[in-house]
């Protein structure tokens, strides 16, 4: 279940990004796109917004696509048991391996 809120949490935080970087365009050029990872703050000309816009949008599928590629490869080593007892257990940024008898 904790797997899950995890997700659903990374869920809210790409949607959130990417209403980020839609919407905080402000009228002097200033523009902030959030992405999961990192924050980029750029600070253009008002009629550079648009470009800036797009790319970001762009930018955002990519990652959108890498991360579900990447989560058909976490589903994969989600629970992988070996034979004395290991078990594997893969999340997106760390990896517990623990050894139960």
């Amino acid at each position: 279940m904790s797997l899950w809120h995890l997700h659903r949490c990374e869920f809210y935080l790409i949607s959130l990004s990417l209403s980020l970087s839609l919407s905080l365009t402000r009228a002097h050029g200033f523009s902030i796109s959030m992405l999961p990872n990192f924050i980029v703050i750029t600070n253009f000309y008002l009629y550079f917004d648009l470009v800036l816009l797009l790319v970001s949008c762009a930018i955002m599928f990519a990652g959108l696509m890498f991360l579900w590629h990447l989560h058909q490869f976490e589903f994969c080593l989600i629970t992988y048991s070996l034979s004395r007892g290991f078990s594997i257990s893969m999340l997106p940024n760390f990896i517990v391996i623990a050894n139960f008898y």
